[in-house]
Protein backbone atom coordinates (compact mmCIF):
# COMPACT_ATOMS: atom_id res chain seq x y z
CA UNK A 1 0.00 0.00 0.00
CA UNK A 2 1.43 3.49 -0.78
CA UNK A 3 1.60 6.13 1.34
CA UNK A 4 -1.29 8.26 0.29
CA UNK A 5 -3.41 4.44 -0.12
CA UNK A 6 -2.47 4.79 3.88
CA UNK A 7 -2.78 7.72 4.62
CA UNK A 8 -6.26 7.82 3.16
CA UNK A 9 -7.40 4.78 4.71
CA UNK A 10 -6.64 5.96 8.13
CA UNK A 11 -8.00 9.12 7.33
CA UNK A 12 -11.38 7.48 6.71
CA UNK A 13 -11.76 5.84 9.87
CA UNK A 14 -11.43 8.66 12.14
CA UNK A 15 -14.52 10.26 14.18
CA UNK A 16 -14.56 13.56 12.32
CA UNK A 17 -16.70 15.88 13.89
CA UNK A 18 -19.44 16.73 11.74
CA UNK A 19 -20.07 20.07 8.94
CA UNK A 20 -20.03 20.61 6.01
CA UNK A 21 -16.51 21.98 5.38
CA UNK A 22 -14.85 18.19 7.20
CA UNK A 23 -17.66 16.16 5.35
CA UNK A 24 -16.18 17.61 1.95
CA UNK A 25 -12.94 17.39 3.04
CA UNK A 26 -13.50 13.96 3.58
CA UNK A 27 -15.23 13.08 0.70
CA UNK A 28 -12.87 14.33 -1.47
CA UNK A 29 -9.92 12.58 0.40
CA UNK A 30 -11.69 9.61 0.32
CA UNK A 31 -12.33 9.37 -3.48
CA UNK A 32 -8.71 10.46 -4.44
CA UNK A 33 -9.62 13.10 -7.27
CA UNK A 34 -12.50 15.10 -8.87
CA UNK A 35 -12.49 14.29 -12.96
CA UNK A 36 -11.33 17.28 -14.75
CA UNK A 37 -14.51 18.09 -16.29
CA UNK A 38 -16.10 18.47 -12.95
CA UNK A 39 -13.28 20.96 -11.80
CA UNK A 40 -15.62 24.09 -11.90
CA UNK A 41 -18.93 22.22 -10.24
CA UNK A 42 -16.57 20.92 -7.61
CA UNK A 43 -14.97 24.62 -6.93
CA UNK A 44 -18.66 26.14 -6.55
CA UNK A 45 -19.46 23.50 -3.97
CA UNK A 46 -16.06 24.43 -2.47
CA UNK A 47 -16.71 28.47 -2.41
CA UNK A 48 -20.62 27.84 -0.85
CA UNK A 49 -19.23 25.18 1.77
CA UNK A 50 -16.42 28.04 2.75
CA UNK A 51 -18.87 30.75 2.39
CA UNK A 52 -21.99 29.38 4.64
CA UNK A 53 -19.44 28.34 7.52
CA UNK A 54 -19.71 31.84 9.28
CA UNK A 55 -23.61 31.54 9.02
CA UNK A 56 -23.81 27.76 10.40
CA UNK A 57 -21.51 28.80 13.52
CA UNK A 58 -23.64 31.64 14.24
CA UNK A 59 -26.75 29.01 14.19
CA UNK A 60 -24.77 26.90 16.53
CA UNK A 61 -23.62 29.35 18.61
CA UNK A 62 -27.25 30.81 18.88
CA UNK A 63 -29.89 27.55 18.62
CA UNK A 64 -27.19 24.41 19.77
CA UNK A 65 -28.41 24.11 23.28
CA UNK A 66 -31.75 24.77 22.44
CA UNK A 67 -31.79 21.85 19.99
CA UNK A 68 -29.75 20.00 22.42
CA UNK A 69 -32.34 20.28 24.88
CA UNK A 70 -35.50 19.00 22.63
CA UNK A 71 -37.37 16.45 22.82
CA UNK A 72 -38.68 13.63 19.87
CA UNK A 73 -41.73 12.14 19.99
CA UNK A 74 -41.06 8.21 20.83
CA UNK A 75 -43.43 7.06 18.40
CA UNK A 76 -41.71 8.77 14.60
CA UNK A 77 -43.47 7.55 11.24
CA UNK A 78 -40.80 5.98 8.71
CA UNK A 79 -42.29 6.05 5.62
CA UNK A 80 -39.46 3.26 3.70
CA UNK A 81 -39.20 1.96 0.43
CA UNK A 82 -37.13 1.40 -2.11
CA UNK A 83 -36.14 4.62 -4.22
CA UNK A 84 -39.37 5.30 -6.98
CA UNK A 85 -41.64 2.88 -5.43
CA UNK A 86 -43.70 5.61 -4.45
CA UNK A 87 -43.04 6.99 -1.25
CA UNK A 88 -42.87 10.52 -2.03
CA UNK A 89 -46.38 9.66 -2.62
CA UNK A 90 -47.48 8.41 0.08
CA UNK A 91 -45.64 10.99 2.51
CA UNK A 92 -47.26 13.87 0.97
CA UNK A 93 -50.72 12.39 1.47
CA UNK A 94 -49.76 11.73 5.16
CA UNK A 95 -48.17 15.40 5.68
CA UNK A 96 -52.08 16.27 5.00
CA UNK A 97 -52.43 15.84 8.75
CA UNK A 98 -51.62 18.75 10.47
CA UNK A 99 -50.64 16.58 14.24
CA UNK A 100 -47.91 15.38 11.75
CA UNK A 101 -44.45 17.59 11.48
CA UNK A 102 -41.87 17.04 8.82
CA UNK A 103 -38.93 18.09 7.43
CA UNK A 104 -39.19 20.88 4.95
CA UNK A 105 -37.47 21.10 1.60
CA UNK A 106 -35.77 24.96 3.06
CA UNK A 107 -34.86 22.81 6.05
CA UNK A 108 -33.52 19.76 3.75
CA UNK A 109 -31.16 21.64 2.17
CA UNK A 110 -30.71 24.70 4.53
CA UNK A 111 -30.88 22.86 7.92
CA UNK A 112 -27.52 23.63 9.71
CA UNK A 113 -29.04 27.60 8.96
CA UNK A 114 -32.08 27.74 8.18
CA UNK A 115 -33.17 29.58 12.04
CA UNK A 116 -31.03 32.68 11.56
CA UNK A 117 -32.01 35.51 10.40
CA UNK A 118 -29.59 38.02 7.83
CA UNK A 119 -28.82 34.82 6.01
CA UNK A 120 -27.76 36.31 2.87
CA UNK A 121 -26.81 33.04 1.28
CA UNK A 122 -30.16 31.91 1.53
CA UNK A 123 -31.17 33.28 -1.45
CA UNK A 124 -28.42 32.32 -3.37
CA UNK A 125 -28.92 28.71 -1.99
CA UNK A 126 -32.76 28.50 -2.82
CA UNK A 127 -32.47 30.83 -5.82
CA UNK A 128 -30.24 27.32 -7.52
CA UNK A 129 -33.38 25.02 -6.57
CA UNK A 130 -35.73 23.79 -9.11
CA UNK A 131 -39.93 24.33 -10.20
CA UNK A 132 -40.06 20.48 -9.81
CA UNK A 133 -37.93 17.46 -8.98
CA UNK A 134 -35.35 16.58 -12.34
CA UNK A 135 -36.49 12.81 -12.22
CA UNK A 136 -39.87 13.09 -12.25
CA UNK A 137 -41.49 16.77 -12.34
CA UNK A 138 -43.18 16.46 -8.92
CA UNK A 139 -43.33 20.08 -7.38
CA UNK A 140 -40.87 21.35 -4.97
CA UNK A 141 -40.90 24.20 -2.86
CA UNK A 142 -39.80 25.29 0.40
CA UNK A 143 -42.78 23.96 2.74
CA UNK A 144 -43.01 20.77 0.84
CA UNK A 145 -41.51 17.88 2.66
CA UNK A 146 -38.24 16.15 1.87
CA UNK A 147 -36.07 13.61 3.16
CA UNK A 148 -33.67 13.45 5.76
CA UNK A 149 -30.95 11.81 3.95
CA UNK A 150 -29.90 14.95 2.24
CA UNK A 151 -29.31 16.96 5.09
CA UNK A 152 -27.56 13.55 6.58
CA UNK A 153 -25.15 13.67 3.23
CA UNK A 154 -24.84 17.93 3.56
CA UNK A 155 -23.81 17.50 7.19
CA UNK A 156 -21.72 14.69 8.04
CA UNK A 157 -19.74 11.64 6.16
CA UNK A 158 -22.40 8.98 7.18
CA UNK A 159 -24.52 8.74 3.99
CA UNK A 160 -25.24 6.96 1.65
CA UNK A 161 -26.24 10.02 -0.84
CA UNK A 162 -22.50 10.73 -0.97
CA UNK A 163 -22.60 8.47 -4.34
CA UNK A 164 -24.72 10.85 -5.84
CA UNK A 165 -21.65 12.99 -5.80
CA UNK A 166 -18.86 9.81 -6.52
CA UNK A 167 -21.14 7.22 -8.24
CA UNK A 168 -17.95 4.85 -8.41
CA UNK A 169 -18.41 4.39 -4.84
CA UNK A 170 -21.78 3.67 -4.97
CA UNK A 171 -21.52 -0.25 -3.06
CA UNK A 172 -19.45 0.97 -0.49
CA UNK A 173 -21.38 4.13 0.65
CA UNK A 174 -24.29 1.49 0.66
CA UNK A 175 -23.10 -1.09 2.47
CA UNK A 176 -21.26 1.09 5.40
CA UNK A 177 -24.23 3.48 5.76
CA UNK A 178 -27.14 1.81 5.16
CA UNK A 179 -26.46 -1.84 5.97
CA UNK A 180 -24.23 -0.92 8.32
CA UNK A 181 -21.66 -3.29 8.41
CA UNK A 182 -19.35 -1.62 11.31
CA UNK A 183 -20.06 -0.86 14.83
CA UNK A 184 -18.86 2.30 14.73
CA UNK A 185 -20.59 3.51 12.12
CA UNK A 186 -23.91 2.84 13.17
CA UNK A 187 -22.65 4.55 16.16
CA UNK A 188 -21.84 7.85 14.32
CA UNK A 189 -24.61 8.19 12.40
CA UNK A 190 -27.05 7.40 15.13
CA UNK A 191 -25.93 10.40 16.97
CA UNK A 192 -25.96 12.73 13.74
CA UNK A 193 -29.82 11.32 13.35
CA UNK A 194 -30.65 12.28 16.29
CA UNK A 195 -29.41 15.62 16.17
CA UNK A 196 -31.18 15.77 12.95
CA UNK A 197 -34.30 14.98 13.79
CA UNK A 198 -34.15 17.06 17.20
CA UNK A 199 -33.69 20.17 15.03
CA UNK A 200 -36.89 18.64 12.94
CA UNK A 201 -39.13 18.42 15.87
CA UNK A 202 -37.86 22.03 17.63
CA UNK A 203 -39.26 23.11 14.15
CA UNK A 204 -42.40 20.85 13.85
CA UNK A 205 -43.65 22.48 17.62
CA UNK A 206 -43.30 19.12 18.85
CA UNK A 207 -45.23 17.02 16.35
CA UNK A 208 -45.36 13.58 15.88
CA UNK A 209 -42.88 13.26 12.72
CA UNK A 210 -43.22 11.88 9.63
CA UNK A 211 -40.00 10.97 8.00
CA UNK A 212 -40.09 9.66 4.47
CA UNK A 213 -36.06 8.07 3.73
CA UNK A 214 -35.55 5.30 1.22
CA UNK A 215 -32.33 4.39 2.94
CA UNK A 216 -34.06 3.34 6.10
CA UNK A 217 -35.91 0.71 4.45
CA UNK A 218 -31.89 -1.39 5.35
CA UNK A 219 -32.08 0.39 8.93
CA UNK A 220 -34.76 -0.96 11.03
CA UNK A 221 -32.91 -2.18 13.49
CA UNK A 222 -30.89 0.73 14.00
CA UNK A 223 -34.15 2.85 13.85
CA UNK A 224 -36.34 0.56 16.34
CA UNK A 225 -32.98 0.70 18.87
CA UNK A 226 -33.53 4.90 18.89
CA UNK A 227 -37.19 4.45 18.79
CA UNK A 228 -38.86 1.21 19.90
CA UNK A 229 -42.31 2.38 19.48
CA UNK A 230 -41.47 3.90 15.94
CA UNK A 231 -44.03 3.04 12.97
CA UNK A 232 -43.37 1.65 10.03
CA UNK A 233 -44.66 2.34 6.47
CA UNK A 234 -43.39 0.20 4.21
CA UNK A 235 -44.69 0.77 0.01
CA UNK A 236 -43.46 -1.65 -2.38
CA UNK A 237 -43.95 -1.43 -6.46
CA UNK A 238 -43.74 -3.00 -9.56
CA UNK A 239 -40.29 -4.25 -9.73
CA UNK A 240 -40.35 -3.48 -13.43
CA UNK A 241 -41.54 -0.04 -13.23
CA UNK A 242 -38.93 0.17 -10.12
CA UNK A 243 -35.63 -0.66 -12.11
CA UNK A 244 -36.95 1.73 -15.12
CA UNK A 245 -37.04 4.33 -13.13
CA UNK A 246 -34.17 4.58 -10.51
CA UNK A 247 -32.23 4.17 -13.82
CA UNK A 248 -33.57 7.43 -14.86
CA UNK A 249 -33.54 9.22 -11.43
CA UNK A 250 -29.69 8.45 -11.84
CA UNK A 251 -29.05 9.55 -15.18
CA UNK A 252 -30.83 12.82 -14.09
CA UNK A 253 -29.12 13.33 -10.89
CA UNK A 254 -25.83 12.44 -11.70
CA UNK A 255 -25.88 14.78 -14.66
CA UNK A 256 -26.35 17.59 -12.42
CA UNK A 257 -24.38 16.23 -9.00
CA UNK A 258 -21.83 14.12 -9.77
CA UNK A 259 -17.98 14.48 -10.19
CA UNK A 260 -17.24 11.37 -11.79
CA UNK A 261 -18.43 9.65 -14.23
CA UNK A 262 -19.99 5.79 -13.95
CA UNK A 263 -20.60 3.85 -16.88
CA UNK A 264 -24.40 2.38 -17.96
CA UNK A 265 -23.26 -1.46 -17.66
CA UNK A 266 -21.96 -0.65 -13.64
CA UNK A 267 -24.68 1.43 -12.95
CA UNK A 268 -27.48 -1.14 -13.48
CA UNK A 269 -25.32 -3.71 -11.55
CA UNK A 270 -25.27 -1.50 -8.62
CA UNK A 271 -28.96 -0.66 -9.22
CA UNK A 272 -29.78 -4.56 -9.45
CA UNK A 273 -27.76 -5.11 -6.34
CA UNK A 274 -28.47 -2.12 -3.43
CA UNK A 275 -32.31 -3.21 -4.67
CA UNK A 276 -31.88 -6.85 -3.86
CA UNK A 277 -29.90 -5.74 -0.68
CA UNK A 278 -32.11 -2.91 0.38
CA UNK A 279 -34.99 -5.52 0.51
CA UNK A 280 -33.74 -8.52 1.75
CA UNK A 281 -32.52 -6.79 4.81
CA UNK A 282 -35.45 -5.13 5.40
CA UNK A 283 -37.70 -8.31 5.28
CA UNK A 284 -35.10 -10.27 7.10
CA UNK A 285 -35.73 -7.14 9.97
CA UNK A 286 -39.20 -6.85 9.93
CA UNK A 287 -39.38 -9.89 12.21
CA UNK A 288 -37.87 -7.03 14.74
CA UNK A 289 -40.84 -4.85 14.64
CA UNK A 290 -43.45 -5.51 17.25
CA UNK A 291 -47.28 -6.29 16.09
CA UNK A 292 -49.12 -3.37 15.30
CA UNK A 293 -45.85 -0.84 14.35
CA UNK A 294 -45.74 -1.92 10.52
CA UNK A 295 -47.96 -2.15 7.36
CA UNK A 296 -47.52 -2.28 3.98
CA UNK A 297 -49.03 -0.16 1.31
CA UNK A 298 -49.14 -1.03 -2.62
CA UNK A 299 -48.17 1.54 -5.31
CA UNK A 300 -50.83 0.77 -7.44
CA UNK A 301 -53.64 0.64 -5.04
CA UNK A 302 -52.00 4.17 -3.67
CA UNK A 303 -53.17 5.10 -6.99
CA UNK A 304 -56.21 3.57 -7.38
CA UNK A 305 -57.63 3.87 -3.58
CA UNK A 306 -55.94 6.61 -1.82
CA UNK A 307 -58.43 7.73 0.79
CA UNK A 308 -59.15 3.92 1.49
CA UNK A 309 -55.62 2.57 1.59
CA UNK A 310 -54.63 5.57 4.15
CA UNK A 311 -57.93 4.75 6.47
CA UNK A 312 -56.12 1.27 6.40
CA UNK A 313 -52.94 2.21 7.50
CA UNK A 314 -53.98 4.61 10.15
CA UNK A 315 -56.24 1.64 11.28
CA UNK A 316 -53.21 -1.06 11.10
CA UNK A 317 -51.15 1.49 12.86
CA UNK A 318 -53.42 2.56 16.09
CA UNK A 319 -53.10 6.06 14.77
CA UNK A 320 -56.01 8.09 15.62
CA UNK A 321 -57.69 11.26 14.15
CA UNK A 322 -58.46 9.77 10.36
CA UNK A 323 -61.89 10.86 10.11
CA UNK A 324 -60.97 14.11 11.05
CA UNK A 325 -58.64 14.95 8.07
CA UNK A 326 -60.43 12.66 5.61
CA UNK A 327 -61.29 15.22 3.67
CA UNK A 328 -58.00 17.27 3.33
CA UNK A 329 -56.94 13.48 2.03
CA UNK A 330 -59.72 13.59 -0.55
CA UNK A 331 -58.84 17.23 -1.71
CA UNK A 332 -55.03 15.76 -2.16
CA UNK A 333 -56.38 13.19 -4.48
CA UNK A 334 -58.12 15.73 -6.64
CA UNK A 335 -55.01 17.50 -6.96
CA UNK A 336 -52.77 14.30 -8.30
CA UNK A 337 -55.34 13.61 -10.88
CA UNK A 338 -53.79 14.96 -13.94
CA UNK A 339 -50.22 13.80 -12.89
CA UNK A 340 -48.58 12.60 -15.45
CA UNK A 341 -46.09 9.54 -14.23
CA UNK A 342 -43.16 9.22 -16.39
CA UNK A 343 -43.38 6.37 -19.50
CA UNK A 344 -40.06 3.95 -20.85
CA UNK A 345 -39.92 2.36 -23.68
CA UNK A 346 -39.45 -1.55 -22.87
CA UNK A 347 -36.16 -3.04 -23.21
CA UNK A 348 -36.00 -6.94 -23.51
CA UNK A 349 -32.57 -7.66 -22.31
CA UNK A 350 -33.67 -5.54 -18.89
CA UNK A 351 -36.68 -7.03 -18.47
CA UNK A 352 -34.70 -10.36 -18.44
CA UNK A 353 -32.87 -9.11 -15.47
CA UNK A 354 -35.28 -7.86 -13.11
CA UNK A 355 -37.12 -11.40 -13.78
CA UNK A 356 -34.03 -13.41 -13.12
CA UNK A 357 -32.37 -11.09 -10.27
CA UNK A 358 -35.59 -9.83 -8.66
CA UNK A 359 -37.35 -13.00 -8.83
CA UNK A 360 -38.01 -12.85 -4.50
CA UNK A 361 -39.68 -9.44 -4.86
CA UNK A 362 -41.74 -10.07 -8.43
CA UNK A 363 -43.02 -13.76 -6.41
CA UNK A 364 -43.30 -12.04 -3.14
CA UNK A 365 -45.81 -9.08 -4.00
CA UNK A 366 -47.66 -11.55 -6.57
CA UNK A 367 -46.43 -9.35 -9.81
CA UNK A 368 -46.96 -11.41 -12.90
CA UNK A 369 -45.39 -9.01 -15.33
CA UNK A 370 -45.35 -5.34 -16.35
CA UNK A 371 -48.71 -4.67 -15.88
CA UNK A 372 -49.94 -1.07 -15.55
CA UNK A 373 -49.35 0.89 -12.86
Amino acid sequence: MTWLGYARERFSKQPLACGRVRTWARLLWENGCVEPRYLPRAGFVSAMTLLGAPFRKAEQLRFDSLIKSTAICEAPIFVIGHWRSGTTLLHNYLVQDPEFGFMSTLQGVMLDTCMIRHNQLRAVVLGLLPSHRPMDSVPLGLVLPSEEELPMALMSPYSYYHALFFPQAMRTYFDRYVLFGKEADVQAWRAQYFQLLQKASYLAEGRRLVLKNPPNTGRIATLLAMFPKARFIHIYRNPYRVFYSTRHLYANLLDITAFQQIDKATLDANIIHIYRALLQRYLHDTALIPPGQLTEVRYEALLREPVGELERVYAELGMDGFEHVADRFHSFAASQRTFQKNHFAVCPKSDRLVTREWAFALDLWGYNGREAA
